[in-house]
């Protein structure tokens, strides 16, 4: 029940995003005027921090990978050693490797 009502503000959320876009933020400017707390704002934007920030994760995704290919996604230490989590996420696994060729595209 929970989810579904979650589910639904986020529904609504996006439906109000995208008509906002849709007539050039006629839907949410007036609740930006009112509420200027919903004011979006952008920090400054750094081309060469995104650049090493993408070659950063793609060379940890490369280091993370074992020699089948797979990836530790997740590791927990246990009495002084690092252990990989035992679940693997073929999802996961997917959106890695999609990571992985769009960082060849920067």
């Amino acid at each position: 029940e929970d989810c579904t009502v979650f589910m639904i503000v986020v529904l609504a959320l996006i439906g109000l995003t995208v008509a906002d876009e849709m007539t050039g933020g006629a839907v949410l400017d007036p609740l930006r005027e009112r509420f200027p707390a919903l004011q979006p704002e952008f920090p400054a934007f750094d081309v060469r921090r995104v650049d090493r920030s993408i070659d950063r994760a793609t060379r940890y995704l490369c280091a993370a990978a074992d020699e089948d290919g797979k990836f530790a996604y997740a590791v927990k230490v246990k009495d002084g050693v690092a252990v990989a989590n035992d679940d693997y996420n073929v999802l996961r696994h997917t959106g890695a490797i999609y990571a992985l060729v769009d960082s060849c595209y920067f």
